[in-house]
Protein backbone atom coordinates (compact mmCIF):
# COMPACT_ATOMS: atom_id res chain seq x y z
CA UNK A 1 0.00 0.00 0.00
CA UNK A 2 2.89 2.39 0.75
CA UNK A 3 4.14 1.91 -2.82
CA UNK A 4 0.69 2.81 -4.15
CA UNK A 5 0.65 5.94 -2.00
CA UNK A 6 4.11 6.98 -3.21
CA UNK A 7 3.12 6.53 -6.85
CA UNK A 8 0.04 8.67 -6.20
CA UNK A 9 2.18 11.36 -4.57
CA UNK A 10 4.74 11.43 -7.36
CA UNK A 11 2.06 11.49 -10.03
CA UNK A 12 0.28 14.40 -8.35
CA UNK A 13 3.47 16.41 -8.06
CA UNK A 14 4.65 15.70 -11.57
CA UNK A 15 1.25 16.70 -12.89
CA UNK A 16 1.68 20.18 -11.31
CA UNK A 17 4.97 20.66 -13.10
CA UNK A 18 5.99 23.65 -10.88
CA UNK A 19 9.54 24.03 -9.52
CA UNK A 20 8.15 25.46 -6.25
CA UNK A 21 6.35 22.19 -5.68
CA UNK A 22 9.57 20.29 -6.23
CA UNK A 23 11.37 22.45 -3.67
CA UNK A 24 8.61 21.91 -1.09
CA UNK A 25 8.70 18.19 -1.73
CA UNK A 26 12.48 18.11 -1.31
CA UNK A 27 12.23 20.02 1.97
CA UNK A 28 9.71 17.49 3.30
CA UNK A 29 11.88 14.57 2.27
CA UNK A 30 15.02 16.15 3.76
CA UNK A 31 13.08 17.06 6.92
CA UNK A 32 14.41 20.62 6.50
CA UNK A 33 11.84 22.40 8.65
CA UNK A 34 13.19 26.01 8.41
CA UNK A 35 13.28 25.78 4.61
CA UNK A 36 9.84 24.20 4.53
CA UNK A 37 8.39 27.08 6.59
CA UNK A 38 9.92 29.57 4.18
CA UNK A 39 8.71 27.78 1.05
CA UNK A 40 5.16 27.46 2.39
CA UNK A 41 4.79 31.22 2.90
CA UNK A 42 2.11 32.41 0.51
CA UNK A 43 1.21 28.90 -0.66
CA UNK A 44 -2.52 28.10 -0.72
CA UNK A 45 -2.52 24.82 1.17
CA UNK A 46 -6.27 24.53 0.75
CA UNK A 47 -5.45 23.59 -2.86
CA UNK A 48 -2.16 21.75 -2.57
CA UNK A 49 -1.83 20.82 1.08
CA UNK A 50 -3.28 17.33 0.66
CA UNK A 51 -0.44 16.27 -1.62
CA UNK A 52 2.23 17.54 0.76
CA UNK A 53 0.50 16.09 3.81
CA UNK A 54 0.28 12.61 2.30
CA UNK A 55 3.93 12.80 1.31
CA UNK A 56 4.96 13.84 4.82
CA UNK A 57 2.97 10.91 6.23
CA UNK A 58 4.52 8.48 3.78
CA UNK A 59 8.07 9.51 4.71
CA UNK A 60 7.15 9.77 8.42
CA UNK A 61 8.14 13.39 8.75
CA UNK A 62 6.34 14.32 11.97
CA UNK A 63 7.77 17.83 12.18
CA UNK A 64 6.78 18.50 8.56
CA UNK A 65 3.24 17.37 9.39
CA UNK A 66 3.11 19.87 12.28
CA UNK A 67 4.28 22.70 10.00
CA UNK A 68 1.74 21.79 7.33
CA UNK A 69 -1.08 21.80 9.90
CA UNK A 70 0.16 25.10 11.28
CA UNK A 71 0.13 26.58 7.76
CA UNK A 72 -3.45 25.45 7.11
CA UNK A 73 -3.20 22.04 5.44
CA UNK A 74 -6.31 19.94 6.02
CA UNK A 75 -6.05 16.77 8.07
CA UNK A 76 -9.13 15.34 6.37
CA UNK A 77 -8.34 16.02 2.71
CA UNK A 78 -8.35 12.75 0.80
CA UNK A 79 -6.10 11.50 -1.96
CA UNK A 80 -7.25 10.03 -5.28
CA UNK A 81 -8.09 6.75 -3.50
CA UNK A 82 -10.28 8.43 -0.88
CA UNK A 83 -7.74 8.10 1.97
CA UNK A 84 -7.12 10.70 4.66
CA UNK A 85 -3.56 11.18 5.94
CA UNK A 86 -4.42 9.24 9.12
CA UNK A 87 -5.71 6.31 7.04
CA UNK A 88 -2.36 6.17 5.26
CA UNK A 89 -0.49 6.42 8.54
CA UNK A 90 -2.25 3.48 10.24
CA UNK A 91 -2.08 1.00 7.36
CA UNK A 92 0.67 -1.51 6.68
CA UNK A 93 2.91 -3.90 8.59
CA UNK A 94 5.44 -1.23 9.61
CA UNK A 95 3.21 1.51 11.02
CA UNK A 96 5.00 4.41 12.73
CA UNK A 97 3.02 5.15 15.89
CA UNK A 98 4.78 8.49 16.35
CA UNK A 99 3.36 9.74 13.03
CA UNK A 100 -0.10 8.56 14.06
CA UNK A 101 0.19 10.43 17.37
CA UNK A 102 1.11 13.68 15.64
CA UNK A 103 -1.92 13.46 13.36
CA UNK A 104 -4.34 12.53 16.15
CA UNK A 105 -3.01 15.20 18.51
CA UNK A 106 -3.39 17.73 15.69
CA UNK A 107 -7.07 16.83 15.44
CA UNK A 108 -7.32 14.14 12.75
CA UNK A 109 -10.66 12.34 12.82
CA UNK A 110 -10.04 8.83 14.19
CA UNK A 111 -13.45 7.73 12.90
CA UNK A 112 -13.11 9.08 9.35
CA UNK A 113 -14.63 6.86 6.68
CA UNK A 114 -13.07 6.35 3.24
CA UNK A 115 -13.86 4.34 0.15
CA UNK A 116 -12.57 1.12 1.73
CA UNK A 117 -13.51 1.40 5.37
CA UNK A 118 -12.72 3.65 8.32
CA UNK A 119 -9.45 4.40 10.13
CA UNK A 120 -9.79 1.56 12.63
CA UNK A 121 -10.59 -0.94 9.86
CA UNK A 122 -7.31 -0.09 8.18
CA UNK A 123 -5.40 -0.24 11.44
CA UNK A 124 -6.56 -3.76 12.25
CA UNK A 125 -4.85 -5.04 9.10
CA UNK A 126 -1.42 -4.27 10.55
CA UNK A 127 -1.96 -6.40 13.64
CA UNK A 128 -0.35 -3.76 15.88
CA UNK A 129 -1.99 -4.01 19.30
CA UNK A 130 -0.39 -0.75 20.45
CA UNK A 131 -1.75 1.14 17.43
CA UNK A 132 -5.28 -0.22 17.84
CA UNK A 133 -5.26 0.48 21.57
CA UNK A 134 -4.05 4.05 20.95
CA UNK A 135 -6.79 4.76 18.41
CA UNK A 136 -9.52 3.32 20.62
CA UNK A 137 -8.20 5.23 23.63
CA UNK A 138 -8.58 8.38 21.52
CA UNK A 139 -12.16 7.77 20.46
CA UNK A 140 -12.08 5.26 17.62
CA UNK A 141 -15.12 3.00 17.81
CA UNK A 142 -16.15 -0.24 16.16
CA UNK A 143 -19.21 0.32 14.01
CA UNK A 144 -21.30 -1.77 11.64
CA UNK A 145 -19.76 -2.15 8.15
CA UNK A 146 -22.72 -0.38 6.55
CA UNK A 147 -21.64 2.70 8.51
CA UNK A 148 -17.98 2.54 7.51
CA UNK A 149 -17.90 2.21 3.75
CA UNK A 150 -18.47 -1.54 3.69
CA UNK A 151 -15.49 -2.55 5.85
CA UNK A 152 -15.46 -2.43 9.63
CA UNK A 153 -12.62 -3.46 11.99
CA UNK A 154 -14.15 -6.90 12.61
CA UNK A 155 -14.15 -7.69 8.90
CA UNK A 156 -10.73 -6.19 8.32
CA UNK A 157 -9.20 -8.11 11.22
CA UNK A 158 -10.87 -11.31 10.00
CA UNK A 159 -9.40 -10.95 6.53
CA UNK A 160 -6.02 -10.05 7.95
CA UNK A 161 -6.05 -12.91 10.45
CA UNK A 162 -5.68 -10.52 13.39
CA UNK A 163 -7.04 -13.00 15.90
CA UNK A 164 -5.63 -11.15 18.91
CA UNK A 165 -7.74 -8.08 18.12
CA UNK A 166 -10.86 -10.17 17.56
CA UNK A 167 -10.40 -11.92 20.89
CA UNK A 168 -10.03 -8.59 22.69
CA UNK A 169 -13.08 -7.19 20.91
CA UNK A 170 -15.15 -10.34 21.34
CA UNK A 171 -18.30 -8.46 22.40
CA UNK A 172 -18.19 -6.37 19.23
CA UNK A 173 -17.42 -9.50 17.22
CA UNK A 174 -20.63 -11.08 18.47
CA UNK A 175 -22.51 -7.85 17.84
CA UNK A 176 -21.45 -7.55 14.20
CA UNK A 177 -20.70 -11.21 13.45
CA UNK A 178 -23.11 -11.57 10.51
CA UNK A 179 -23.31 -7.96 9.34
CA UNK A 180 -22.77 -7.48 5.62
CA UNK A 181 -20.09 -5.25 4.18
CA UNK A 182 -18.49 -4.77 0.77
CA UNK A 183 -19.98 -7.13 -1.86
CA UNK A 184 -22.44 -8.27 0.82
CA UNK A 185 -19.71 -10.26 2.55
CA UNK A 186 -19.38 -11.12 6.25
CA UNK A 187 -16.38 -11.39 8.56
CA UNK A 188 -16.44 -15.19 8.18
CA UNK A 189 -16.28 -14.82 4.41
CA UNK A 190 -13.28 -12.51 4.76
CA UNK A 191 -11.46 -15.08 6.88
CA UNK A 192 -12.31 -17.95 4.52
CA UNK A 193 -11.27 -16.23 1.31
CA UNK A 194 -7.94 -15.20 2.86
CA UNK A 195 -7.31 -18.71 4.21
CA UNK A 196 -7.24 -17.67 7.89
CA UNK A 197 -8.14 -20.96 9.57
CA UNK A 198 -7.75 -19.96 13.23
CA UNK A 199 -9.80 -16.83 12.66
CA UNK A 200 -12.42 -18.88 10.82
CA UNK A 201 -12.71 -21.24 13.80
CA UNK A 202 -12.98 -18.36 16.27
CA UNK A 203 -15.75 -16.66 14.28
CA UNK A 204 -17.74 -19.88 14.08
CA UNK A 205 -17.46 -20.21 17.84
CA UNK A 206 -18.92 -16.71 18.18
CA UNK A 207 -21.96 -17.60 16.09
CA UNK A 208 -20.96 -16.78 12.51
CA UNK A 209 -23.41 -18.15 9.93
CA UNK A 210 -21.55 -20.40 7.47
CA UNK A 211 -24.53 -20.86 5.14
CA UNK A 212 -24.71 -17.34 3.67
CA UNK A 213 -23.78 -16.16 0.17
CA UNK A 214 -22.40 -12.83 -1.01
CA UNK A 215 -23.94 -10.48 -3.60
CA UNK A 216 -22.73 -12.68 -6.47
CA UNK A 217 -24.16 -15.82 -4.90
CA UNK A 218 -20.74 -17.20 -3.95
CA UNK A 219 -20.92 -19.67 -1.08
CA UNK A 220 -18.48 -19.78 1.82
CA UNK A 221 -17.10 -22.99 0.33
CA UNK A 222 -16.23 -21.21 -2.90
CA UNK A 223 -14.49 -18.43 -0.98
CA UNK A 224 -12.59 -20.96 1.12
CA UNK A 225 -11.31 -22.56 -2.08
CA UNK A 226 -10.08 -19.14 -3.19
CA UNK A 227 -8.27 -18.87 0.14
CA UNK A 228 -6.64 -22.25 -0.41
CA UNK A 229 -6.78 -23.63 3.16
CA UNK A 230 -8.03 -27.18 2.73
CA UNK A 231 -8.89 -27.40 6.44
CA UNK A 232 -11.63 -24.81 5.98
CA UNK A 233 -12.85 -26.58 2.84
CA UNK A 234 -12.93 -29.93 4.63
CA UNK A 235 -14.79 -28.46 7.61
CA UNK A 236 -17.47 -26.87 5.44
CA UNK A 237 -18.03 -30.10 3.54
CA UNK A 238 -18.33 -31.94 6.84
CA UNK A 239 -21.00 -29.44 7.88
CA UNK A 240 -23.00 -30.46 4.81
CA UNK A 241 -22.45 -27.45 2.57
CA UNK A 242 -23.79 -28.00 -0.96
CA UNK A 243 -20.75 -28.92 -3.03
CA UNK A 244 -22.61 -28.23 -6.30
CA UNK A 245 -24.05 -24.80 -5.40
CA UNK A 246 -24.01 -22.45 -8.40
CA UNK A 247 -23.34 -18.73 -8.02
CA UNK A 248 -25.18 -16.04 -9.96
CA UNK A 249 -22.51 -16.36 -12.66
CA UNK A 250 -22.93 -20.14 -12.75
CA UNK A 251 -19.63 -20.93 -11.05
CA UNK A 252 -19.29 -23.58 -8.36
CA UNK A 253 -16.77 -25.05 -5.96
CA UNK A 254 -15.25 -27.37 -8.56
CA UNK A 255 -14.75 -24.62 -11.11
CA UNK A 256 -13.06 -22.48 -8.44
CA UNK A 257 -10.71 -25.31 -7.49
CA UNK A 258 -9.83 -25.78 -11.16
CA UNK A 259 -9.09 -22.07 -11.56
CA UNK A 260 -6.87 -22.24 -8.49
CA UNK A 261 -5.10 -25.31 -9.96
CA UNK A 262 -5.50 -27.05 -6.60
CA UNK A 263 -5.50 -30.85 -7.06
CA UNK A 264 -5.91 -31.64 -3.35
CA UNK A 265 -9.14 -29.65 -3.15
CA UNK A 266 -10.36 -31.09 -6.47
CA UNK A 267 -9.81 -34.59 -5.08
CA UNK A 268 -11.71 -33.72 -1.90
CA UNK A 269 -14.62 -32.17 -3.80
CA UNK A 270 -14.97 -35.14 -6.13
CA UNK A 271 -14.92 -37.53 -3.18
CA UNK A 272 -17.69 -35.47 -1.57
CA UNK A 273 -19.98 -35.60 -4.59
CA UNK A 274 -18.97 -32.76 -6.89
CA UNK A 275 -20.76 -33.27 -10.22
CA UNK A 276 -18.32 -33.02 -13.13
CA UNK A 277 -21.19 -33.02 -15.62
CA UNK A 278 -22.45 -29.56 -14.58
CA UNK A 279 -21.40 -26.86 -17.07
CA UNK A 280 -20.29 -23.61 -15.46
CA UNK A 281 -19.47 -20.02 -16.30
CA UNK A 282 -20.87 -17.69 -18.96
CA UNK A 283 -19.93 -20.15 -21.72
CA UNK A 284 -21.35 -23.24 -19.99
CA UNK A 285 -18.09 -25.14 -20.09
CA UNK A 286 -17.74 -28.55 -18.51
CA UNK A 287 -15.17 -28.87 -15.71
CA UNK A 288 -12.89 -31.03 -17.88
CA UNK A 289 -12.89 -28.30 -20.53
CA UNK A 290 -12.17 -25.65 -17.89
CA UNK A 291 -9.25 -27.74 -16.69
CA UNK A 292 -7.71 -27.61 -20.17
CA UNK A 293 -7.50 -23.83 -19.91
CA UNK A 294 -4.64 -21.64 -18.75
CA UNK A 295 -4.99 -22.56 -15.07
CA UNK A 296 -2.33 -25.27 -14.95
CA UNK A 297 -1.84 -28.95 -15.63
CA UNK A 298 -2.22 -30.23 -12.05
CA UNK A 299 -5.96 -29.51 -12.00
CA UNK A 300 -6.49 -31.46 -15.21
CA UNK A 301 -4.38 -34.41 -14.09
CA UNK A 302 -6.37 -34.76 -10.86
CA UNK A 303 -9.80 -34.26 -12.39
CA UNK A 304 -9.44 -36.97 -15.06
CA UNK A 305 -8.90 -39.55 -12.30
CA UNK A 306 -12.48 -39.05 -11.12
CA UNK A 307 -14.42 -38.92 -14.41
CA UNK A 308 -16.71 -41.58 -15.83
CA UNK A 309 -16.42 -42.78 -19.42
CA UNK A 310 -18.91 -40.29 -20.83
CA UNK A 311 -17.14 -37.40 -19.12
CA UNK A 312 -13.77 -38.61 -20.39
CA UNK A 313 -15.19 -38.77 -23.89
CA UNK A 314 -16.52 -35.22 -23.53
CA UNK A 315 -12.98 -34.22 -22.64
CA UNK A 316 -11.66 -35.95 -25.75
CA UNK A 317 -14.23 -34.14 -27.86
CA UNK A 318 -13.02 -30.86 -26.38
CA UNK A 319 -9.31 -31.52 -26.77
CA UNK A 320 -9.75 -32.38 -30.45
CA UNK A 321 -12.02 -29.47 -31.36
CA UNK A 322 -11.08 -26.67 -28.96
CA UNK A 323 -8.18 -24.27 -28.66
CA UNK A 324 -6.31 -26.26 -25.99
CA UNK A 325 -4.94 -29.05 -28.18
CA UNK A 326 -2.24 -30.16 -25.76
CA UNK A 327 -0.70 -33.58 -26.38
CA UNK A 328 -0.53 -34.13 -22.61
CA UNK A 329 -4.31 -33.75 -22.28
CA UNK A 330 -4.86 -36.12 -25.19
CA UNK A 331 -2.60 -38.78 -23.67
CA UNK A 332 -4.25 -38.60 -20.23
CA UNK A 333 -7.72 -38.99 -21.74
CA UNK A 334 -6.95 -41.70 -24.30
CA UNK A 335 -5.30 -44.01 -21.80
CA UNK A 336 -8.44 -43.95 -19.62
CA UNK A 337 -11.11 -44.31 -22.30
CA UNK A 338 -12.63 -47.73 -22.87
CA UNK A 339 -13.70 -47.08 -26.44
CA UNK A 340 -16.60 -48.60 -28.33
CA UNK A 341 -15.95 -49.52 -31.99
CA UNK A 342 -17.33 -46.17 -33.20
CA UNK A 343 -15.21 -44.28 -30.71
CA UNK A 344 -12.13 -46.28 -31.68
CA UNK A 345 -12.55 -44.98 -35.23
CA UNK A 346 -12.64 -41.42 -33.91
CA UNK A 347 -9.55 -41.99 -31.79
CA UNK A 348 -7.69 -43.53 -34.75
CA UNK A 349 -8.39 -40.49 -36.89
CA UNK A 350 -7.57 -37.93 -34.19
CA UNK A 351 -4.36 -39.74 -33.22
CA UNK A 352 -2.93 -38.74 -36.59
CA UNK A 353 -3.23 -35.05 -35.75
CA UNK A 354 -1.69 -35.53 -32.31
CA UNK A 355 1.23 -37.57 -33.65
CA UNK A 356 0.26 -40.46 -31.38
CA UNK A 357 1.90 -43.41 -33.11
CA UNK A 358 1.47 -45.77 -30.16
CA UNK A 359 -2.30 -45.34 -30.17
CA UNK A 360 -2.45 -45.82 -33.94
CA UNK A 361 -0.46 -49.06 -33.66
CA UNK A 362 -2.60 -50.26 -30.76
CA UNK A 363 -5.85 -49.61 -32.62
CA UNK A 364 -4.49 -51.15 -35.81
CA UNK A 365 -3.70 -54.30 -33.85
CA UNK A 366 -7.33 -54.28 -32.66
CA UNK A 367 -8.49 -54.24 -36.27
CA UNK A 368 -9.33 -50.57 -36.66
CA UNK A 369 -9.03 -49.39 -40.27
CA UNK A 370 -6.26 -46.85 -40.89
CA UNK A 371 -8.70 -45.04 -43.17
CA UNK A 372 -11.31 -44.72 -40.41
CA UNK A 373 -12.83 -41.23 -40.25
CA UNK A 374 -13.55 -39.11 -37.20
CA UNK A 375 -17.31 -39.19 -37.77
CA UNK A 376 -17.40 -35.41 -37.62
CA UNK A 377 -15.37 -33.82 -40.41
CA UNK A 378 -14.87 -36.99 -42.38
CA UNK A 379 -11.10 -36.76 -41.97
CA UNK A 380 -8.81 -39.74 -41.60
CA UNK A 381 -5.63 -40.07 -39.56
CA UNK A 382 -3.62 -39.29 -42.71
CA UNK A 383 -5.52 -36.07 -43.36
CA UNK A 384 -5.18 -34.91 -39.77
CA UNK A 385 -1.49 -35.79 -39.79
CA UNK A 386 -1.02 -33.63 -42.90
CA UNK A 387 -2.98 -30.77 -41.35
CA UNK A 388 -0.72 -30.79 -38.27
CA UNK A 389 2.64 -31.41 -39.99
CA UNK A 390 2.85 -34.89 -38.46
CA UNK A 391 4.73 -36.26 -41.44
CA UNK A 392 6.35 -39.20 -39.65
CA UNK A 393 2.86 -40.39 -38.77
CA UNK A 394 1.87 -39.89 -42.39
CA UNK A 395 4.81 -41.98 -43.52
CA UNK A 396 3.83 -44.81 -41.17
CA UNK A 397 0.21 -44.71 -42.34
CA UNK A 398 1.20 -44.85 -46.01
CA UNK A 399 3.60 -47.72 -45.41
CA UNK A 400 0.95 -49.70 -43.54
CA UNK A 401 -2.02 -49.49 -45.86
CA UNK A 402 -3.62 -46.06 -45.61
CA UNK A 403 -5.07 -45.17 -49.01
CA UNK A 404 -5.32 -42.05 -51.16
CA UNK A 405 -9.04 -42.39 -51.79
CA UNK A 406 -10.84 -40.93 -48.74
CA UNK A 407 -12.12 -37.38 -48.89
CA UNK A 408 -13.42 -35.30 -46.02
CA UNK A 409 -16.74 -33.47 -45.76
CA UNK A 410 -15.33 -30.61 -47.84
CA UNK A 411 -14.24 -32.95 -50.61
CA UNK A 412 -10.51 -32.75 -49.87
CA UNK A 413 -8.11 -35.66 -49.84
CA UNK A 414 -4.88 -35.78 -47.85
CA UNK A 415 -2.85 -33.94 -50.53
CA UNK A 416 -5.34 -31.09 -50.78
CA UNK A 417 -5.33 -30.83 -46.98
CA UNK A 418 -1.52 -30.72 -46.92
CA UNK A 419 -1.40 -28.03 -49.61
CA UNK A 420 -4.04 -25.88 -47.94
CA UNK A 421 -2.29 -26.25 -44.56
CA UNK A 422 1.14 -25.21 -45.81
CA UNK A 423 2.70 -28.62 -45.21
CA UNK A 424 5.26 -28.59 -48.03
CA UNK A 425 7.14 -31.68 -46.87
CA UNK A 426 3.92 -33.62 -46.40
CA UNK A 427 2.67 -32.69 -49.87
CA UNK A 428 5.97 -33.78 -51.40
CA UNK A 429 5.83 -37.08 -49.49
CA UNK A 430 2.28 -37.85 -50.66
CA UNK A 431 3.05 -37.22 -54.32
CA UNK A 432 6.17 -39.35 -54.17
CA UNK A 433 4.06 -42.09 -52.60
CA UNK A 434 1.85 -42.03 -55.70
CA UNK A 435 -0.89 -39.49 -55.07
CA UNK A 436 -2.07 -37.49 -58.11
CA UNK A 437 -0.43 -34.09 -57.84
CA UNK A 438 -3.13 -32.43 -59.98
CA UNK A 439 -6.14 -33.81 -58.12
CA UNK A 440 -9.11 -31.38 -57.98
CA UNK A 441 -11.18 -30.34 -55.01
CA UNK A 442 -14.95 -29.75 -55.09
CA UNK A 443 -14.37 -26.32 -56.66
CA UNK A 444 -12.04 -27.69 -59.30
CA UNK A 445 -8.90 -26.29 -57.68
CA UNK A 446 -5.67 -28.28 -57.58
CA UNK A 447 -3.26 -28.57 -54.64
CA UNK A 448 -1.04 -26.01 -56.39
CA UNK A 449 -3.88 -23.51 -56.61
CA UNK A 450 -4.78 -24.13 -52.95
CA UNK A 451 -1.18 -23.45 -51.94
CA UNK A 452 -1.10 -20.25 -54.01
CA UNK A 453 -4.36 -19.04 -52.46
CA UNK A 454 -2.79 -19.59 -49.04
CA UNK A 455 0.25 -17.62 -50.20
CA UNK A 456 2.64 -20.41 -49.22
CA UNK A 457 5.73 -20.08 -51.41
CA UNK A 458 7.45 -23.18 -50.02
CA UNK A 459 4.50 -25.47 -50.70
CA UNK A 460 4.08 -24.00 -54.20
CA UNK A 461 7.74 -24.70 -54.87
CA UNK A 462 7.50 -28.24 -53.49
CA UNK A 463 4.48 -29.09 -55.65
CA UNK A 464 6.14 -27.74 -58.79
CA UNK A 465 9.24 -29.81 -58.01
CA UNK A 466 7.18 -33.01 -57.92
CA UNK A 467 5.41 -32.28 -61.19
CA UNK A 468 2.39 -30.07 -60.50
CA UNK A 469 0.95 -28.62 -63.72
CA UNK A 470 1.31 -24.85 -63.44
CA UNK A 471 -1.49 -24.02 -65.88
CA UNK A 472 -4.03 -26.56 -64.68
CA UNK A 473 -7.26 -24.53 -64.46
CA UNK A 474 -9.44 -24.47 -61.41
CA UNK A 475 -12.70 -22.69 -60.65
CA UNK A 476 -13.75 -20.31 -63.45
CA UNK A 477 -10.76 -21.54 -65.41
CA UNK A 478 -8.36 -19.65 -63.15
CA UNK A 479 -4.83 -20.99 -62.93
CA UNK A 480 -2.39 -20.74 -60.06
CA UNK A 481 -0.75 -17.71 -61.71
CA UNK A 482 -4.10 -15.93 -61.91
CA UNK A 483 -4.52 -16.17 -58.13
CA UNK A 484 -0.94 -15.09 -57.42
CA UNK A 485 -1.29 -11.98 -59.60
CA UNK A 486 -4.79 -11.10 -58.41
CA UNK A 487 -3.71 -11.34 -54.75
CA UNK A 488 -0.45 -9.43 -55.38
CA UNK A 489 1.66 -12.32 -54.06
CA UNK A 490 5.02 -11.31 -55.46
CA UNK A 491 7.10 -14.15 -54.00
CA UNK A 492 4.61 -16.82 -55.06
CA UNK A 493 4.30 -15.32 -58.54
CA UNK A 494 8.09 -15.31 -58.84
CA UNK A 495 8.21 -19.06 -58.16
CA UNK A 496 5.52 -19.72 -60.79
CA UNK A 497 7.01 -17.45 -63.43
CA UNK A 498 10.51 -18.80 -62.90
CA UNK A 499 8.97 -22.23 -63.49
CA UNK A 500 7.68 -20.88 -66.84
CA UNK A 501 4.00 -20.84 -65.87
CA UNK A 502 2.03 -20.00 -69.06
CA UNK A 503 0.93 -16.38 -69.45
CA UNK A 504 -2.04 -17.25 -71.65
CA UNK A 505 -5.42 -18.63 -70.67
CA UNK A 506 -4.93 -17.83 -67.01
CA UNK A 507 -8.72 -17.68 -66.67
CA UNK A 508 -11.79 -18.42 -68.77
CA UNK A 509 -12.06 -14.77 -69.83
CA UNK A 510 -8.55 -14.68 -71.31
CA UNK A 511 -7.48 -11.92 -68.92
CA UNK A 512 -3.98 -10.61 -69.58
CA UNK A 513 -1.50 -11.07 -66.70
CA UNK A 514 -0.46 -7.39 -66.89
CA UNK A 515 -4.08 -6.38 -66.31
CA UNK A 516 -4.26 -8.44 -63.13
CA UNK A 517 -0.89 -7.19 -61.91
CA UNK A 518 -1.93 -3.55 -62.38
CA UNK A 519 -5.24 -3.80 -60.53
CA UNK A 520 -5.81 -2.40 -57.05
CA UNK A 521 -3.91 0.10 -54.92
CA UNK A 522 -0.77 -1.82 -54.00
CA UNK A 523 1.54 -0.02 -56.40
CA UNK A 524 4.84 -1.46 -55.22
CA UNK A 525 3.60 -5.02 -55.58
CA UNK A 526 2.07 -4.21 -58.97
CA UNK A 527 5.35 -2.80 -60.23
CA UNK A 528 7.26 -5.85 -59.00
CA UNK A 529 4.77 -8.21 -60.66
CA UNK A 530 4.98 -6.35 -63.97
CA UNK A 531 8.77 -6.70 -63.92
CA UNK A 532 8.46 -10.44 -63.25
CA UNK A 533 5.97 -10.87 -66.10
CA UNK A 534 8.29 -9.04 -68.48
CA UNK A 535 11.24 -11.19 -67.38
CA UNK A 536 9.11 -14.27 -68.02
CA UNK A 537 8.23 -13.05 -71.53
CA UNK A 538 11.91 -12.44 -72.25
CA UNK A 539 13.11 -15.75 -70.80
CA UNK A 540 14.27 -17.96 -73.70
CA UNK A 541 14.05 -21.02 -71.48
CA UNK A 542 10.28 -20.61 -71.36
CA UNK A 543 9.74 -20.59 -75.15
Amino acid sequence: MRIVVLVSILFSLSAMGDSADERIRAAIFDNNIPRLRTLLNGVNLAERGSVYMHEAVFFRRSNAIRVLVEKGASLEATDSAGRTPLMDAVEGPDVDLATVRVLVEAGADVNAVGAEGDVLSRATKSGSAALIRYLMDHGAVIRAPECTGGMNPIMSASGGGNLAFLQRAVLDVRRFINNRGTRNQTALMMAAKEGKYSTYQFLLQQGADWNLTDEEGNSLLMMAIDGGDIRIVRDLLAKGMNVNHLSNHRNNALSRAIWKNNPAIIKLLMEKGADASIPTGPFNKLPIVDAMGPFGRRAFDELVKHLNQDQLWQGLEAVTTGVFRERHNWDELVKRIEATPARRNRIMAEAGGFGDLNTIKKLKAQGVDLDATDGRTGETALMKAMRRDQNQIGQYLLQNGATFDPRNAEGDNALLVAAASGNAAGARMLVRAGMNVDVHDMNGNTPLIRAVIKGDRQTVQALLQVGATANSPGRAGRTALYHALANKQVNVARVLLEACAPLTEIDSGNTQPETLANGGYRREESAALLRLIQQRRNNPRCH
